[in-house]
Order: structure tokens, then C-alpha cells, then sequence
């Protein structure tokens, strides 16, 4: 997977560890140039606030971001809350939405449920693994 022109990739987890484990394998596994592609927030609220100042950087017409892995339970504001925020973010600007997938330990049906309807695409169970 390379993003699309300058498009890139957002990784939101708590866990210092998770961030570098999902850069490891976007990097080797997948082929993305991390250091060029790759963006990483340690919570909610820090991945909200990248893609707001993104869009103001863009002057409110673009989001450079394709892709989203979002860790759904995090201290400072949940993976559900700012997934909402963030699609609420892009709508009100009229922008693209990227693809958002919840990477989680929670695979049960309830957690996939309100990971769907907090507008996430997908989820991914953890510990993640290389499809490669």
C-alpha cells in the first residue's frame, strides 16, 4: 500500500509499543515509506486535532490523510468519540473521508457494532498481523 500522492497514514494508540509495532509492519511488511507516509498520534484527542490542523493547512479543502488505525479504548477520548468527531470534521468541510479501521483487542460483536457505528470502516484484531 502507497498513499496516493502526498496522502498519508494516521496511527492512533496510547501504547508507545502498538505505534511502533503497526510502523514495523507498515514499513517491512507492507512496503510504505513511514517516515514519508506515516503520522502518529498517542490518543484521541491527538488524532483529532492532527486531522483539523490538516484540513486548516489545506485551507478546508483536503484531508491528506487515506488511512486511520485507531486503537478504540484510549484515557483521553476513546477511538469511537474520535472517529465521530473526526467524519463530523470532514463532512462539515465536504471533504473525503479516509478509510478509518479500529484496531483492537475487542473483537467481540458488541465492540465491532459501536466501532460500525462510530463510522469506522472496519476492525482489525490485535495483536495484528501482516496480511503479507
Amino acid at each position: 500500500f502507497q498513499p496516493r500522492d502526498r496522502k498519508k497514514i494516521l496511527v492512533v494508540d496510547d501504547q508507545g509499543f502498538n505505534l511502533t509495532a503497526l510502523e514495523l509492519i507498515l514499513k517491512h511488511k507492507c512496503g510504505v515509506d513511514t517516515g514519508k507516509y506515516l503520522v502518529k498520534a498517542d490518543g484521541g484527542l491527538k488524532a483529532v486535532q492532527i486531522i483539523k490542523e490538516n484540513v486548516a493547512m489545506n485551507h478546508g479543502a483536503a484531508c491528506d490523510f487515506d488511512l486511520v488505525l485507531m486503537d478504540c479504548n484510549m484515557p483521553d477520548l476513546d477511538g469511537y468519540e474520535a472517529t465521530l468527531q473526526i467524519r463530523q470534521h470532514l463532512y462539515e468541510h465536504g471533504i473525503k473521508q479516509p478509510l478509518i479501521s479500529a484496531v483492537t483487542g475487542h473483537t467481540e460483536d458488541s465492540y465491532v457494532k459501536m466501532a460500525i457505528e462510530s463510522g469506522m470502516n472496519q476492525v482489525l484484531a490485535k495483536p495484528v498481523k501482516s496480511p503479507f
